[in-house]
């Protein structure tokens, strides 16, 4: 198994990793990563 993910690039590990208040993860935590990291990307590649 994981030959197969080493052959095809399956990526195993979130975009994004969140720690909420109290150490549980939230979906506005989550939500708000992902959209700051959309936005560092964007800007990234405008540089």
């Amino acid at each position: 198994m994981m030959q197969i993910v080493g052959e095809r690039n399956v990526r195993i590990v979130p975009d994004v990793a969140v720690t909420g208040a109290g150490g549980q993860a939230g979906l506005v935590e989550g939500l708000l990563g992902t959209l700051l990291r959309k936005e560092t990307v964007a800007i990234a590649s405008k540089a």
